[in-house]
């Protein structure tokens, strides 16, 4: 072969490789070179297909079983940010328990920065036992869901996990699918 005819070759590797990408739904810049794909090949989204119209169930998307700390009388975001891709019903299990007798505790989900009713969880004083909650929410499309707690009076009020699951069959690595998540 020629060497113009290796460079034909590859110039429409090139194209035929730019295509397919942008078949993925990534957008190849004009004048991207070869060298230049791999990270556009890294941001095509892969994974199993999630139902359009998630419905609760215990497959989990999401899942942080350790133990996080709140002081603070202000409501703190914990664990992560979720923004909803596919409108449907998620199902949220959190945790949280009292550090000391004279605490107060509290936890909640907030959509789009207003509590979730009937999401709230309240420790009064002299409980120091977990308290477990369980709720299914509807979420819209872009929705932006997070799970914060507050303490009131000296001392710290733990959560010692969320999870954020749906019914599904199988769960490999295509979250992206259905919300992005923003660790905190």
């Amino acid at each position: 072969m020629s060497i113009v005819s290796e460079l034909d070759r590859l110039q429409t590797a090139k194209a035929d490789i730019a295509t397919q990408i942008t078949a993925k739904g990534v957008t190849v810049p004009g004048g991207t070179k070869m060298d230049e794909f791999a990270p556009l090949i890294a941001d095509i989204e892969t994974g199993v297909n999630f139902p359009s119209m998630p419905s609760a169930g215990d497959t989990p998307l999401f899942a942080a079983l350790a133990t996080k700390t709140v002081s603070s009388i202000n409501w703190t975001n914990l664990f992560a940010t979720f923004t909803i891709k596919n409108a449907g019903t998620y199902r949220f299990k959190y945790a949280v328990q009292n550090s000391s007798a004279n605490l107060f505790t509290y936890a909640h989900l907030a959509k789009n920065g207003t509590e979730v009713t009937n999401s709230l969880v309240t420790i009064s004083a002299g409980n120091t036992g977990v308290v477990v909650k369980i709720i299914d929410v509807a979420c819209a499309l872009n929705d932006i869901m997070n799970f914060q707690m507050r303490a009131v009076n000296s001392g710290s009020g733990y959560s010692h996990g969320l999870v954020v699951s749906i019914l599904a069959d199988d769960v490999q690595a295509g979250i992206n699918d259905v919300m992005t998540i923003a660790i905190i």
